[in-house]
C-alpha cells in the first residue's frame, strides 16, 4: 500500500523503457486511484471535507464500478460531512437501488440528509421572505420537528413573520406545554404574537412572565 513510491518507480520505468509501459499501465493507473482514495480518507480524518469530496469525485467512475458498495457509502458520507446534502441523498439512493441489502447501514444518515436538505430549503425561503412557502416545507418535516423543540420554535417564528399569528401562538403554546424548559426562550415572542392579535390581556400576562424569567430582556419590558 505504498502507492506514492510505486507510482514514482513505475513512472521512472516508463520514462526509461517506454516500450514496457503496456506491461504495467493498468497497475499504474490503479495505484494512482488508490493514492487518491487514501488521501481522501486522510482529508476526512483531518476534517477537510471539501478537499476530500473533490478527490472522491475525481475517482468517482472507478468507485461506481466497484462490486463492493462500501466505497460508495464512504463517498456519500464524505458528502454528508461537507453538508452537500443533495449529492449525499442522490448517492445513497443509488446505492440503495443497486445494493438494497446494504441500505440499513445508512438509512438513518439518508433520513438526516433529507431533513437537513428540507431545513436548508425552508431557511433559504425565509431569507427570501417567502414565508408561506417556507411553512409548507416545514410542514413536510413535521414528524421530525415534533422531536426537536428548537425546530418547532423556528417554525413558530416563521408563522409570526408571515402574519399568521394565531398559528404562531398555538405552536408557541404547544412548545410551552410540552417543553417547559423552553419557556425562557419563547415567552417574549409569544407576548409579541398576542399583542399583534390585539389580545392585550394575554400579551400583558405573557410579557410579565417573560420579565420574571428574564429580568434583563429589554424588549419584553418595552412590550409590557
Amino acid at each position: 500500500n505504498r502507492h506514492q513510491e510505486a507510482i514514482r518507480l513505475f513512472d521512472r520505468i516508463a520514462l526509461e523503457h517506454p516500450d514496457r509501459l503496456p506491461e504495467f499501465k493498468a497497475q499504474l493507473e490503479s495505484e494512482r486511484v488508490y493514492l487518491k482514495l487514501d488521501t481522501a480518507r486522510k482529508l476526512v480524518e483531518g476534517q477537510d471535507y471539501d478537499s476530500a469530496v473533490t478527490l472522491y469525485e475525481q475517482i468517482g467512475d472507478w468507485l461506481l464500478q466497484q462490486p463492493d458498495p462500501g466505497l460508495r457509502i464512504e463517498w456519500a458520507r464524505a458528502y454528508t460531512y461537507a453538508n452537500r446534502h443533495q449529492e449525499a441523498i442522490r448517492l445513497f439512493e443509488e446505492i440503495a437501488r443497486v445494493a438494497p441489502d446494504r441500505a440499513k447501514e445508512f438509512q438513518v444518515e439518508l433520513a438526516n440528509q433529507r431533513l437537513y436538505l428540507g431545513l436548508q430549503r425552508a431557511r433559504n425561503l425565509v431569507e427570501q421572505e417567502r414565508y408561506n412557502e417556507a411553512i409548507k416545507v416545514y410542514g413536510g418535516l413535521d414528524a421530525v420537528l415534533k422531536q426537536d423543540p428548537g425546530l418547532l420554535v423556528e417554525k413558530a417564528r416563521v408563522y409570526s413573520y408571515a402574519d399568521r399569528h394565531a398559528e404562531a401562538a398555538q405552536l408557541f403554546e404547544q412548545i410551552r406545554r410540552d417543553h417547559p424548559d423552553y419557556e425562557p426562550v419563547i415567552m417574549r415572542e409569544l407576548g409579541d404574537v398576542y399583542a399583534w392579535q390585539e389580545d392585550l390581556k394575554k400579551a400583558e400576562a405573557t410579557y410579565r412572565e417573560s420579565v420574571k424569567t428574564n429580568p434583563n430582556d429589554i424588549k419584553a419590558r418595552l412590550g409590557l
